[in-house]
Parts: C-alpha cells; sequence; structure tokens
C-alpha cells in the first residue's frame, strides 16, 4: 500500500499519530508512506510512486513449516545482481498461515 498523507499543515498529536498509523500500514504492507510539504510536490510523488510500481516483482514459495501448524510467518527477502550487488528489497513484514484456509 502506497499513502501519500497530506499533513502539511497540521502539527499537533492527531496528525502525528496519523502520520504514524499510515507508516505503520505501509511498513506491514511492503509500500511506502509519503508526506509531501505542499500540494506542489503532489505531482512528484505521484510519479515517484508510478515508477516504483512498474518496477514490482512478484515471487513465491513453499513454507518449510506445515501449514497446519498455523501461526505468523515473518518475511525476509535478500537479493542480489551481478555488477550490482545488494538489491533494496520491500516486502510485507509477513502474513499469518491458517490451517483452515484451502491453498
Amino acid at each position: 500500500i502506497y499513502v501519500i498523507g497530506l499533513l502539511y499543515n497540521d502539527s499537533g498529536d492527531e496528525a502525528r499519530r496519523a502520520r504514524k498509523a499510515l507508516e505503520q500500514l505501509t511498513e506491514q504492507t511492503g509500500g511506502l508512506a509519503y508526506f509531501p510539504r505542499s500540494l506542489e510536490n503532489v505531482d512528484e510523488v505521484a510519479a515517484e510512486v508510478a515508477k516504483d510500481i512498474r518496477n514490482q516483482y512478484t515471487i513465491g514459495y513453499h513454507p518449510t513449516r506445515p501449514v497446519r501448524l498455523g501461526g505468523y510467518r515473518t518475511v525476509r527477502v535478500e537479493a542480489k545482481a551481478p555488477g550490482h550487488g545488494r538489491l533494496i528489497v520491500r516486502t510485507r513484514t509477513g502474513y499469518l498461515a491458517t490451517p483452515n484456509a484451502k491453498h
């Protein structure tokens, strides 16, 4: 999830809580939160989000722990590219494996 928070005019506790909530949401989903300083910066932020979305990949895997055990599973992805070394990877922090889910 990508969010563009228009909180530049707000500096109180409510704005800080809103910013923190949006940052947590994006961290858990592998997205990013942007907080432009003014409306004039929104186009630039939207272009950056569009570029990021165009450069996404989807990967899959088979868990080593049986799904029937359930529980929260942490996700960590590392990637390297020849000639570039380690790549920057964003992913959600994990997921809840539910034994009754259809796979």
